[in-house]
């Protein structure tokens, strides 16, 4: 929400429009302000209904003959549209984001479509990603863990307890965890030999009692 303006665009006490940064919400209401303060007259109406009425008759051939200017301009018309999102990166991120809104769920099924057509392409790609920018990902990573603990506390326990024998067999025959464990021993030596004394004398004066 921006501090001053409250995007309440049709109650406006303002001359001029004060909003530095529009966000979705402020713009798709300042759309909705605008079709009701101008609205189409009767001739704009029959025009825009003519026109409708006219693509719906001859809608195969308007297509096949956009397709072919396209082909024909295609480098003037990429050319037109990069300098308009140049001129407009604002719109373009809100038109992005408000078509992210509405598509969510369309935009997730293709992602997860795309991920199990081709794994090891997502996970190439992601690995050299990492490896570019880890001070990024780490950083995505750790903000991410924060504002989700709990739930990524209870997925990390419920994925050990589906696979807890498979999990506790790689990382008995991984070398990488070898070391891991051995430097642990190395940096904790002590600690360890005090536990370990501890819970001997715990058990040999159980048995004695015994």
């Amino acid at each position: 929400m921006n501090r001053v303006c409250n995007e309440d665009c049709l109650h406006c006490p303002f001359e001029d429009c004060i909003l530095d940064k529009p966000t979705v919400a402020a713009f798709q209401e300042l759309k909705d302000v605008a079709e009701f303060a101008k609205p189409k007259t009767e001739k704009q109406r029959r025009k825009a209904e003519h026109a409708k009425d006219y693509y719906d008759r001859n809608q195969e051939w308007i297509n096949q003959d956009r397709r072919e200017r396209a082909a024909a301009n295609r480098e003037s018309i990429n050319a037109k549209k990069k300098a308009w999102r140049d001129a407009n990166p604002e719109k373009v991120r809100l038109q992005k984001k408000i078509y992210r809104i509405n598509h969510h769920e369309e935009i997730l099924r293709k992602n997860r479509d795309d991920r199990e057509a081709d794994r090891e392409r997502y996970r190439a790609y992601w690995r050299k990603y990492g490896a570019a920018h880890p001070d990024v990902v780490h950083a995505k990573n750790a903000a991410n863990y924060a504002a989700n603990r709990e739930q990524q506390k209870a997925r990390s326990q419920e994925y050990y307890a589906r696979n807890k024998e498979a999990i506790s067999k790689r990382l008995k025959n991984s070398e990488k965890a070898r070391e891991k464990r051995h430097q642990y021993y190395l940096s904790h030596k002590e600690q360890i030999s005090a536990y370990a004394h501890e819970r001997y004398l715990a058990k040999k004066e159980k048995l004695q009692l015994a």
